[in-house]
């Protein structure tokens, strides 16, 4: 039998922990001495979750879920909310969360992507497209300004088997991290506030994108339950807007509202321009002297 002996334990935004190595010597014990709610029994917690990937698992009660009772479930979503019971306040004072997708970490199985409402969904930060062969790719259109073109090419894919492949990605959406196509990942993440111009404008043009691309989306794949979806959008807009526009000092995020409105309203017109752009890709594979082009 193979026996394995812990080295060295590195917990990172692990409940209490934000960045702590502990080393093991070789051949010695390790004794854990501290005050209560220290942390001495989520290093053990830790290492339980590492060993079995939290099956059959109770943490502590350090994980137990703001303003859950003693005796309440505790789970990893108190470790990944850090979450401090005692003093009703989260333990991360930047109010990052830490997440991990343990599935993802520990399978290596390719799983075919089922389709749902017309629409088998795909993520464009991993999307890769074979121009060498034009006639097995797809014209996907978006409406002007909008987000979401990798949603759109999902629409698409009703006859084609798509496959979920497991893999580690860092997406750097505010370019903070300088060194990554260098291959160098960074060992800490650094709080994304809302007191910069940059990143706040970041966001809010990104809102206006998914705004912009919900609509067509909608009319796409739940023709049915358009019309309602949307007025329950508006409704929600309605409500969470002008907290927004509070929480963040920026009255223009109640602009939002009037353009679910404008792009509704135009869906009909999206809609035919997203049948158009197929009928004219589908023309001009027919036209073998411009394949060169691509």
């Amino acid at each position: 039998m193979d026996f394995y002996r812990i080295k060295k334990i590195r917990l990172i935004n692990f409940h209490n922990f934000v960045d702590e190595t502990i080393e093991i010597r070789s051949g010695g014990h390790l004794f854990m001495l501290g005050d209560n709610g220290s942390g001495k029994t989520t290093v053990l917690d830790a290492v339980h979750y590492v060993l079995t990937a939290g099956r059959s698992m109770e943490f502590n009660s350090a994980a137990r879920v703001a303003g859950a009772k003693h005796a309440a479930g505790r789970s990893v979503q108190g470790i990944v909310m850090r979450y401090n019971i005692e003093s009703n306040g989260p333990l991360n004072p930047n109010g990052g969360i830490t997440y991990a997708d343990i599935p993802v970490l520990l399978s290596t199985e390719a799983v075919p992507v089922t389709e749902v409402n017309h629409c088998k969904f795909i993520s464009g930060s991993n999307l890769c497209i074979n121009l060498t062969a034009p006639e097995r790719t797809f014209a996907f259109y978006n409406p002007p300004g909008a987000r979401g073109e990798d949603t759109f090419l999902s629409t698409m894919l009703s006859d084609r088997v798509v496959t979920r492949v497991p893999c580690y990605t860092f997406h750097d959406g505010f370019s903070a991290y300088h060194h990554l196509l260098d291959g160098v990942l960074p060992l800490h993440l650094e709080p994304v506030l809302p007191d910069s111009n940059v990143v706040l404008t970041r966001f809010y043009k990104a809102c206006v994108g998914w705004i912009r691309y919900k609509p067509l989306l909608l009319y796409v794949t739940d023709p049915d339950a358009y019309e309602s979806t949307i007025a329950a959008m508006k409704r929600t807009l309605e409500e969470i807007l002008p907290k927004l526009c509070t929480f963040f000092d920026r009255p223009e995020f109640m602009n939002l509202s009037t353009e679910l409105s404008k792009y509704s309203k135009s869906v009909p017109k999206h809609y035919q321009q997203f049948l158009q752009i197929q009928t004219a890709w589908a023309a001009l594979l027919k036209e073998k002297k411009y394949w060169h082009s691509f």
